[in-house]
């Protein structure tokens, strides 16, 4: 079943604009008062608007066709057409708006930011509207307009301060669940990851997000493993953070060595089960590490040689 989706393409149709009214204004006493028929109502826009609270496209790839409400048609006695319901579509924040030539539309990298992607068609005027001093009582009105119509991209790119970048079974996953609340799946076999994780990290006054993306392999730029596909959601990314090759790869003795920014010798027990044991919680810190190597050092645990 999938679970995270980071480009989907939407067929989107704004709403039509309504057409305006022919109507001429009968009273007693007053068979010809005058042209009163009203304008149509604008259609609706689609909005895409940027939240927080949204983290893929999975909604937008099983409902891929969206519209908006269409304009009320005017009507005599002034009375103007209702204006069409505006659809807003919430997606995650960094999503990239593109059209189907692959032109960059607009990249949505703030949160609450909107962007009518398909604005809504416009009204047709009514006769009263189109009166003037020479045509007084005009017998015609104008259609309202249709809508966009079209298909565009939407491409997710994570945005995230630091990723961890490295091969598969490396310890990214069980890295970020130390440091952070985030929980993603860990196991002891490869590819493990099949999307990125976020994790935010505060350390001190310091808070910044890390991203945890599927490993890499050789070949992966012939489509060995999981491709390349997903190193979209590191561009944006400040540092990127290389891992240790694999853990299959590290020495094998009863503890392994962690880097810190410590001179101290810190080690981590080896275990046959699940590498998210490698990381219990520490008892003590180092005194000389800054707050951010501090979290990086939570993954370690102190232990006699």
């Amino acid at each position: 079943m999938v679970t995270f989706v980071d480009r989907v393409t939407l067929h989107l149709s704004a709403g039509k604009g309504g057409n305006g009214c022919v109507s001429v204004k009968r009273e007693k006493f007053k068979p010809l008062a005058g042209p009163d028929g009203a304008n149509g109502g604008h259609g609706g826009d689609i909005v895409l608007v940027a939240d927080p609270q949204v983290t893929t496209l999975l909604s937008y790839h099983h409902s891929p066709h969206r519209s908006a409400g269409n304009g009320g048609f005017g009507m005599g006695d002034h009375r103007a057409g209702a204006a069409g319901e505006n659809l807003e579509l919430p997606v995650p924040v960094g999503t990239v708006v593109k059209d189907v030539s692959g032109e960059t539309l607009v990249d949505m990298i703030e949160p609450g930011m909107r962007f009518i992607v398909a604005p809504g068609g416009i009204g047709g005027l009514g006769n009263a509207t189109l009166a003037n001093p020479k045509r007084k009582a005009p017998g015609f009105a104008l259609l309202g307009t249709p809508g966009w119509e079209g298909d565009v991209l939407l491409e997710l790119k994570t945005v995230a301060d630091i990723a961890l970048v490295g091969f598969p079974s490396a310890g990214k996953s069980s890295l970020i669940a130390a440091i952070s609340a985030a929980r993603p799946k860990i196991a002891d076999y490869p590819f493990t990851t099949l999307h990125p994780n976020l994790g935010v990290v505060q350390a001190g006054d310091v808070r910044y997000t890390v991203a945890d993306v599927p490993g890499l392999i050789e070949g992966a730029s012939e489509g060995k493993g999981l491709g390349l596909e997903f190193l979209r959601h590191v561009e944006r990314c400040p540092a990127a953070t290389p891992s240790p090759t694999s853990t299959s790869s590290w020495p094998s003795s009863r503890h392994t060595r962690c880097p810190t920014a410590s001179s101290r010798s810190w080690s981590v027990p080896r275990s046959s089960r699940s590498t998210r044991s490698m990381f219990p919680r520490p008892r003590t810190w180092p005194s000389s590490c800054d707050p951010i190597s501090r979290r990086a050092a939570s993954a370690c645990s102190r232990s006699p040689p």
